[in-house]
Protein backbone atom coordinates (compact mmCIF):
# COMPACT_ATOMS: atom_id res chain seq x y z
CA UNK A 1 0.00 0.00 0.00
CA UNK A 2 1.18 3.21 -1.27
CA UNK A 3 1.34 6.33 1.23
CA UNK A 4 0.26 9.69 0.43
CA UNK A 5 2.49 12.84 1.89
CA UNK A 6 0.88 14.97 4.12
CA UNK A 7 -2.22 12.68 4.69
CA UNK A 8 -3.62 12.53 8.01
CA UNK A 9 -5.01 9.60 9.65
CA UNK A 10 -7.21 9.98 12.50
CA UNK A 11 -6.57 7.81 15.81
CA UNK A 12 -10.35 6.87 14.79
CA UNK A 13 -9.35 5.59 11.88
CA UNK A 14 -6.59 3.71 12.98
CA UNK A 15 -8.34 2.14 15.76
CA UNK A 16 -10.95 1.13 13.27
CA UNK A 17 -8.23 -0.77 11.45
CA UNK A 18 -7.33 -2.78 14.34
CA UNK A 19 -11.26 -3.55 14.87
CA UNK A 20 -11.49 -4.84 11.42
CA UNK A 21 -8.29 -6.81 11.53
CA UNK A 22 -8.84 -8.12 14.92
CA UNK A 23 -12.73 -9.09 14.71
CA UNK A 24 -13.53 -9.29 10.84
CA UNK A 25 -13.06 -13.44 11.23
CA UNK A 26 -15.55 -13.21 14.52
CA UNK A 27 -17.97 -11.14 13.09
CA UNK A 28 -18.85 -12.99 9.92
CA UNK A 29 -18.59 -16.13 11.80
CA UNK A 30 -21.44 -14.72 14.14
CA UNK A 31 -23.78 -12.72 11.44
CA UNK A 32 -23.44 -15.70 9.48
CA UNK A 33 -25.05 -17.86 12.50
CA UNK A 34 -27.62 -15.27 13.33
CA UNK A 35 -28.79 -14.39 9.69
CA UNK A 36 -30.37 -16.23 6.97
CA UNK A 37 -27.05 -16.61 4.45
CA UNK A 38 -28.89 -14.24 2.29
CA UNK A 39 -28.62 -11.35 4.65
CA UNK A 40 -25.37 -12.16 5.95
CA UNK A 41 -22.77 -10.26 3.51
CA UNK A 42 -25.27 -7.02 4.52
CA UNK A 43 -25.66 -7.87 8.20
CA UNK A 44 -21.56 -8.07 8.72
CA UNK A 45 -21.01 -4.34 6.40
CA UNK A 46 -23.83 -2.91 8.75
CA UNK A 47 -21.67 -4.16 11.75
CA UNK A 48 -18.53 -2.70 10.08
CA UNK A 49 -20.17 0.90 9.37
CA UNK A 50 -21.72 0.86 12.74
CA UNK A 51 -18.44 0.15 14.57
CA UNK A 52 -16.95 2.94 11.98
CA UNK A 53 -19.69 5.48 12.58
CA UNK A 54 -19.54 5.39 16.77
CA UNK A 55 -15.73 4.66 16.82
CA UNK A 56 -15.42 7.68 18.96
CA UNK A 57 -18.36 6.91 21.30
CA UNK A 58 -16.18 3.97 22.46
CA UNK A 59 -15.14 5.10 25.94
CA UNK A 60 -13.47 1.14 27.26
CA UNK A 61 -16.02 0.40 30.04
CA UNK A 62 -16.38 -2.57 28.78
CA UNK A 63 -13.70 -4.86 26.45
CA UNK A 64 -13.21 -4.17 22.40
CA UNK A 65 -14.38 -7.52 21.78
CA UNK A 66 -17.63 -6.79 24.17
CA UNK A 67 -18.71 -4.03 22.76
CA UNK A 68 -18.00 -5.64 18.76
CA UNK A 69 -20.62 -8.07 20.02
CA UNK A 70 -22.98 -6.00 21.48
CA UNK A 71 -23.04 -4.52 18.11
CA UNK A 72 -23.45 -7.54 15.99
CA UNK A 73 -26.60 -8.84 17.97
CA UNK A 74 -27.83 -5.47 18.04
CA UNK A 75 -28.08 -5.61 14.02
CA UNK A 76 -28.70 -8.84 13.49
CA UNK A 77 -31.97 -8.69 15.67
CA UNK A 78 -32.33 -5.26 13.72
CA UNK A 79 -32.52 -7.42 11.01
CA UNK A 80 -34.91 -9.65 12.89
CA UNK A 81 -37.21 -7.29 13.62
CA UNK A 82 -37.52 -6.49 9.88
CA UNK A 83 -38.94 -9.78 9.17
CA UNK A 84 -37.07 -9.84 5.45
CA UNK A 85 -35.22 -13.19 7.16
CA UNK A 86 -38.90 -14.57 8.02
CA UNK A 87 -40.20 -13.62 4.52
CA UNK A 88 -37.28 -15.31 2.74
CA UNK A 89 -38.02 -18.34 4.40
CA UNK A 90 -41.37 -18.79 4.45
CA UNK A 91 -41.31 -18.12 0.76
CA UNK A 92 -38.59 -20.93 0.53
CA UNK A 93 -40.53 -23.39 2.65
CA UNK A 94 -43.88 -22.99 0.65
CA UNK A 95 -42.28 -23.70 -3.03
CA UNK A 96 -44.09 -26.36 -4.58
CA UNK A 97 -41.14 -27.81 -5.87
CA UNK A 98 -39.49 -28.02 -2.60
CA UNK A 99 -42.76 -29.78 -1.20
CA UNK A 100 -42.64 -32.16 -4.47
CA UNK A 101 -39.21 -33.19 -3.38
CA UNK A 102 -39.38 -32.37 0.09
CA UNK A 103 -38.68 -36.44 1.11
CA UNK A 104 -35.53 -36.77 -1.24
CA UNK A 105 -33.98 -33.11 0.01
CA UNK A 106 -34.38 -34.03 3.30
CA UNK A 107 -32.78 -37.20 2.67
CA UNK A 108 -29.91 -35.44 1.13
CA UNK A 109 -29.70 -32.38 3.49
CA UNK A 110 -25.97 -32.77 5.88
CA UNK A 111 -26.30 -32.36 9.49
CA UNK A 112 -25.47 -28.90 9.41
CA UNK A 113 -28.39 -27.83 7.06
CA UNK A 114 -31.03 -29.66 9.28
CA UNK A 115 -29.04 -27.75 11.85
CA UNK A 116 -29.50 -24.35 10.87
CA UNK A 117 -32.97 -25.23 9.47
CA UNK A 118 -34.13 -25.87 13.50
CA UNK A 119 -31.96 -22.88 14.96
CA UNK A 120 -34.00 -20.85 12.32
CA UNK A 121 -37.40 -22.31 14.22
CA UNK A 122 -36.30 -20.68 17.27
CA UNK A 123 -36.78 -16.90 18.67
CA UNK A 124 -34.00 -14.61 18.25
CA UNK A 125 -33.18 -14.35 21.92
CA UNK A 126 -32.99 -17.93 22.27
CA UNK A 127 -30.55 -18.42 19.31
CA UNK A 128 -28.39 -15.54 20.30
CA UNK A 129 -27.54 -17.14 23.16
CA UNK A 130 -26.92 -20.65 21.88
CA UNK A 131 -24.52 -19.01 19.11
CA UNK A 132 -22.89 -17.11 21.27
CA UNK A 133 -22.60 -20.14 24.09
CA UNK A 134 -21.40 -22.96 21.82
CA UNK A 135 -20.31 -21.61 18.55
CA UNK A 136 -18.38 -18.65 20.25
CA UNK A 137 -17.76 -20.34 23.65
CA UNK A 138 -18.67 -17.49 25.71
CA UNK A 139 -19.49 -18.08 29.14
CA UNK A 140 -22.53 -17.19 31.16
CA UNK A 141 -21.34 -14.32 32.21
CA UNK A 142 -19.95 -13.01 28.94
CA UNK A 143 -23.41 -13.56 27.41
CA UNK A 144 -25.10 -11.64 30.73
CA UNK A 145 -22.39 -8.74 29.89
CA UNK A 146 -22.61 -9.00 25.52
CA UNK A 147 -26.11 -8.65 25.96
CA UNK A 148 -27.23 -6.06 28.65
CA UNK A 149 -29.00 -9.17 30.50
CA UNK A 150 -28.98 -10.62 33.69
CA UNK A 151 -27.34 -14.11 34.25
CA UNK A 152 -30.21 -15.51 35.02
CA UNK A 153 -31.82 -14.65 32.17
CA UNK A 154 -29.49 -16.22 30.03
CA UNK A 155 -29.27 -19.58 32.40
CA UNK A 156 -32.94 -19.16 31.22
CA UNK A 157 -32.91 -18.89 27.80
CA UNK A 158 -30.04 -21.62 27.12
CA UNK A 159 -32.42 -23.92 28.88
CA UNK A 160 -35.78 -23.45 26.91
CA UNK A 161 -33.51 -23.09 23.58
CA UNK A 162 -31.77 -26.09 24.18
CA UNK A 163 -35.22 -28.11 24.82
CA UNK A 164 -36.67 -26.39 22.04
CA UNK A 165 -34.15 -26.96 19.36
CA UNK A 166 -33.58 -30.61 20.48
CA UNK A 167 -37.59 -30.82 19.98
CA UNK A 168 -36.88 -29.99 16.26
CA UNK A 169 -34.10 -32.45 15.84
CA UNK A 170 -36.59 -34.84 16.73
CA UNK A 171 -39.28 -33.91 14.72
CA UNK A 172 -36.30 -34.27 11.87
CA UNK A 173 -35.61 -37.10 12.72
CA UNK A 174 -32.14 -36.27 13.34
CA UNK A 175 -30.14 -37.87 16.58
CA UNK A 176 -29.76 -35.39 19.69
Amino acid sequence: MRRLRNFAVSKDEVQFRKVYDDYAIMIRRLMARLLPSSEVDDGVQEVFLKIHRHMHSFRGEAQMKSWVYRICINTAQDYHRSHTWRKLWKSFDSSPQLQEKSQNAEEQLGHSQVLARCLEQLTFKERSVLVLFYWENQKVEEIAENLAIPEGTVKSRLSIARSRLQAYLKQEGDMV
